[in-house]
Formats: C-alpha cells, structure tokens, sequence
C-alpha cells in the first residue's frame, strides 16, 4: 500500500515499507529485510520523496524437512499437515500455518518451524521443526454429589499417541446410583486425505432412572471432516443393542443407524468463548427391531449457543443456549425410551433433574 497523494505522516510510510517486505518474504525471498531510507522535503511543492532501500537476501526455495523433539512420533503422520512441496518458493507464512498445525495436534506444548538464522546461497533451504513433546498419556478422576443422583465417580484416562501417529484413545466410566457407564473411543486423524479423522466408539451402559431403564450397548463408526476454519461435518454408521423398560413400552431393540451431523463455530475461545456462534445440526435415520415389531424412525435435532462480551474486557459475558428436536415416527411405542428426547440437568435445564422434561409418562 503506497501513501503517495496523502498526508506526509510517518505511520503510511513505515507500513508501506512493512507490505514491501512482507511482500518480498511471501514470494521467495525470506531473509528480506530493509537496509535505510532516505526522505527528501520539497517545501516549495509541499511533497516529501522518500527512498527505501530494501536487502531481498537470496531466493530460495523449500529443501528438506526435518525435526526435533518428536521421538516416538511418526513423522509420516506429522508431514501429512506440511502445507509445501519440496520445491516450491519459500513463503515464510506458511512456515507460521505448519507450526499453528503441529501445535494443534495436541502432542507438543510449544514448537518454532524454522530456517536457518543466516542466509544461505541461493537454492534449497532445509527447514527445521523444534518441538517440545507433551507427555503422551493423562489420566482424571472427580468424586461429585447432586441432589437428584447422589454420589458419583468418574475414572478418565487418555492416550493421545497410541500407535505413533496421533491415534487418541479414550477411557472412562462413570459410576452413580443410578446410572453406570463405560465408554471408549479411538480417533485416527489425518486419515486418508487432510483434515478428515476416522472415528470409533462403543459405549456400555446400566440405567434407573425415572423416566425409563436400560441396559445397553451401542457401536460407532464415522469420518468427521473439516471443511475450513468454521466448519466440521461428519457421518457414520450405528449398531444398538438395549433392553428397556418404560411406562408405555419395554423388551429388547436392535438397531441400526446411520448418524450426521454438521457444526459451525465461530467462537473466539474454545473453552471459554466471549463472542461467537456455535449450531450443530445432527440427524439420524433408524431401523431395525423393537419388542419384536419393525422401528423405523428419524431423529433431528439442533442445537445453537451465542455469547457477548457486555464489557469488552471478558469479565461479564451473556450466553444464550437454545436446543429444538424431533422424532418422527409411527408411533411413540415403537422407540426405545433411550432414544427419545429428554431435557434437565445442568448441562440442559439447570434446576430439573436430568431426564426430566420429556415423556416420562
């Protein structure tokens, strides 16, 4: 950007120069720098002529890749987010995006994708990935007591590099009066082409609740895949096994499922968000067998939080949840209670019980 015609303000120069540096690294030349200016005041045009001399350094393109602290990593796996070919000409943001991606990945606490501190002779340039490596595995454990489920415990345990390539395996139980639970799940990332991850679950489960009882078993499959920065898809297949009772229906279910969903987040923090959206939108057709009489039936389902930011310091944020589902059906009877729509608890309604808005009757 050229401040040419406007003020004589120092500010449009020095950015000015910044853009041609910047320049000059994105398209090759890496070790751009600027050497000196020279200013010139004609004060009888009123106009300032400014010089800037600029050291592009050598032209270079991408060598070879290497790195530090990732034993016991594959760096197959790591090379799969490496947004270059060998070759090509350097642009120094896009050392910035793999570094931003390796990070990501969970498997490092901090990292520096780098070229050599001097610059080379013209040519290939080898690359550098310094990383300091994370501990691989982590486990959790919380005692709580509510007043609708009594005491409770949970075991959480993580494995975020099982097999070498980022593979995150995933244990926990969670153990209440009434509800007993073991589920495990195995995520492979990268898998088969960028940004798409290969999903597997099974969840085992013992029910009393008042709205229905179960016992239960369910199996998932799927890819879920990122599209860009705001959006993620998935779709899988399902395989269940219960034995419910409930006040309008009881006896065993088979069923088969094929589960999607796509999400869009545009929240400024993950875990703390003060600005932005969040909507998922899943939905799952079912067939198969319940107390001996066929089930088909589809299930919908949207959800969408919102936050605000009231002082613009994220002292004091507003967030707005909303959550709308539908089950369409023949009848009622013919879905299992696990799998119809409930609301309560304080992930839901806070103060009702979990599972309480929803046919309990």
């Amino acid at each position: 950007v050229s401040p040419v015609g406007g003020a004589a303000e120092a500010a449009a120069i020095l950015d000015a120069e910044d853009a041609m540096v910047q320049a000059l690294r994105h398209s090759g030349f890496p070790y751009a720098r600027r050497t000196g200016r020279d200013a010139v005041a004609d004060m009888e045009n009123f106009s300032l002529a400014v010089t800037t001399s600029i050291d592009t350094g050598p032209r270079l393109m991408y060598g070879d890749l290497n790195f530090q602290g990732t034993a016991n990593i594959d760096e197959t796996y790591l090379r799969t987010y490496q947004p270059w070919q060998k070759g090509e000409a350097v642009d120094t943001r896009k050392l910035t995006q793999y570094q931003r991606s390796l990070i990501g990945t969970g498997l490092f606490n901090a990292g520096a994708v780098l070229l050599p501190e001097e610059p080379p002779e013209p040519g290939a340039v080898p690359v550098v990935a310094e990383m300091e490596q994370r501990k691989f595995r982590s486990i959790g454990v919380g005692l709580s007591y509510s007043t609708d489920l009594g005491p409770r415990v949970e075991v959480d345990f993580e494995h975020r590099n099982l097999f070498g390539a980022n593979e995150i395996l995933q244990l926990g139980t969670d153990v209440a009066l009434p509800e007993q639970r073991f589920d495990a799940s195995l995520r492979k990332p990268q898998f088969r082409r960028n940004q798409q991850d290969l999903v597997t679950a099974i969840s085992l489960r013992h029910l009393e609740l008042d709205a229905f009882d179960e016992t239960g078993a369910t199996l998932t499959v799927g890819l879920e895949r990122q599209l860009s920065r705001h959006w993620r898809v998935g779709l899988g297949g399902l395989a269940e096994v219960t034995e419910t009772v409930s006040s309008d229906a009881k006896g065993r279910s088979y069923l088969l499922g094929m589960p999607g969903f796509a999400e869009y987040d545009s929240s400024n923090d993950l875990l703390n968000p003060s600005q932005g959206w969040r909507i998922r939108l899943s939905a799952t057709p079912f067939a198969g067998q319940f107390d001996s009489q066929f089930a088909p039936f589809f299930s919908t389902e949207a959800k969408a939080s919102t936050y605000f930011d009231l002082t613009g310091e994220k002292r004091y944020v507003a967030a707005i949840r909303g959550r709308l589902g539908s089950i369409l059906a023949g009848d009622m009877g013919q879905v299992p209670a696990g799998r119809r729509l409930y609301g309560g608890g304080g992930g839901s309604v806070r103060g009702y019980a979990e599972r309480s808005l929803g046919p309990l009757d």
